[in-house]
């Protein structure tokens, strides 16, 4: 119960982290680069976007689906890769906007890219008139 309760504050904090981006510097992000309020512009009032059934079903699938990889078994490497991405008007992530913003290990980040890359669609972000809207997030992917 303990663990449950803490799994969901440590996403709580970490499920805030995104921000309306207007296609003029949407392409302004690059791997490796953490998304600032400088590169995101300003954040409008909205709803945020929601994985399908809530950040339970968030963290069952990263549980699922996160393989440490093998080539690292004995290395004794572990940490939190974080890795955004744009969540579209109809709750696609489309691959070619996920990024690294801070990496622990080339495969580890690639394995981060990977599950993001297979996530279902999402329930997209809302503004202020109802209307689906296009957003970065971050999300944090441990390995341990």
């Amino acid at each position: 119960m303990k663990f449950i309760f803490l799994t969901t504050l440590f996403f709580g904090f970490q499920l805030y982290t995104f921000g309306q981006v207007t296609e003029s510097n949407s392409s302004d992000i690059k791997s490796n680069q953490s998304i600032s309020s400088e590169t995101v512009g300003t954040i409008n009032s909205f709803s945020p976007p929601e994985f399908p059934d809530g950040d339970v079903g968030l963290f069952k699938y990263l549980n699922k689906k996160t393989k440490y990889p093998k080539k690292l078994k004995d290395s004794g490497i572990n940490g939190m890769v974080y890795v955004a991405f744009q969540i579209t008007e109809t709750g696609e992530i489309p691959t070619d906007s996920i990024r690294v913003t801070k990496g622990v290990h080339p495969l580890l980040n690639e394995e981060a890219i990977n599950v993001i890359s297979k996530m279902p669609n999402w329930k997209p972000a809302i503004d202020q008139e109802g209307n689906p809207i296009k957003v970065w997030f971050e999300l944090p992917v441990r390995f341990m």
